[in-house]
């Protein structure tokens, strides 16, 4: 992935967490480990956080095939990160998986 599809990948990761209005400690937790394993610093993840809590909250779906869908899996693994998935949640994972071209089955939490 190029530094600019990571960043968005994070961002969306990010707004997608902020559905229900905060960042739960699990959330975060998950946020800074993905990150982390995206090879961003901590102030950088941060600073991240910060930007999408203050700004607009969209999320962008990649064309990219496998990039879409490597999204929508770091954001089922998000959703389930807080051990609580909402209504919010569950229909945000299911149009973003209808737009990435999965099945339904692939969002099922």
């Amino acid at each position: 992935m190029a530094i600019s599809d990571i960043d968005k990948t994070l961002r969306n990761v990010i707004v997608f967490t902020l559905a229900d209005g905060i960042i739960h400690d699990g959330e975060a937790d998950y946020i800074h480990a993905l990150g982390t394993q995206l090879d961003i610093s901590p102030a950088d993840i941060d600073a991240a956080i910060a930007e999408v809590q203050e700004g607009k909250k969209s999320i962008t779906v990649p064309r990219d095939q496998a990039q879409a869908e490597r999204l929508v899996h770091y954001l089922v693994q998000a959703a389930v990160a807080d051990h609580q998935v909402d209504a919010t949640e569950r229909a945000v994972l299911s149009k973003l998986a209808q737009r990435a071209g999965m099945a339904e089955a692939a969002v099922d939490v």
